[in-house]
């Protein structure tokens, strides 16, 4: 079996050439036209999930081995496109646990018009920051993220928004500087 990038990749290979893509009718008498490889991902890679949270759970950093703690002020984590609040769970436990108040976004699937999911963000974030009194702190992973930017942006003036926003996964040799060696920007 030849090295094609990943175990597995013959298997996904053949699933590829035996896709059920139409192909282009052909003219009469003329062979017909060759079918296009279709992709159909890398189901392999997609079992790394179950690794990736074995490794977070055994982290120093997971189990809040210097990493500072938190000021006991409100954070609202916005999940990702196709995601709901379930998605974000061991991040809000983490964040309980650092000493933050963590609150779901109240979505059960981000899957609504941008629009009508920030004006309902806006009222779970106008509530927080009635029942605390402080900024509230935003989290959003990828379209999350673009929601806590609109948000802290229409918030801006307030004061009532702080915005982090952590949308792609960086290797070791990527991280920037600062305390949680992710990209971020106060608002």
């Amino acid at each position: 079996m030849a090295d094609n990038g990943f175990p597995g990749q013959d298997l996904a290979d053949s699933i590829g050439r035996a896709s059920l893509a139409p192909t282009p009718p052909s003219a009469p008498g003329e062979a017909p036209a060759p079918a296009a490889p279709r992709w159909w991902g890398n189901h392999f890679a997609e079992l790394r999930w179950q690794a990736e949270l074995a490794r977070l759970l055994v982290d120093p950093v997971y189990r809040g081995q210097g990493v500072p703690r938190g000021d006991g002020g409100p954070v609202i984590l916005i999940p990702g496109f196709l995601a709901g609040d379930s998605s974000l769970a061991i991040m809000r436990n983490w964040l309980g646990r650092l000493g933050y108040r963590p609150f779901p976004a109240g979505m059960q699937v981000n899957v609504r018009c941008s629009d009508r999911s920030v004006d309902r963000l806006e009222s779970v974030l106008e509530r927080v920051h009635a029942r605390t009194g402080e900024r509230v702190a935003l989290i959003g992973h990828s379209r999350g993220g673009h929601f806590a930017k609109a948000l802290a942006r229409r918030h801006k003036r307030a004061h009532q928004a702080r915005r982090r926003c952590a949308a792609f996964p960086l290797r070791a040799d990527q991280r920037p500087g600062g305390a949680e060696g992710m990209p971020h920007r106060h608002l």
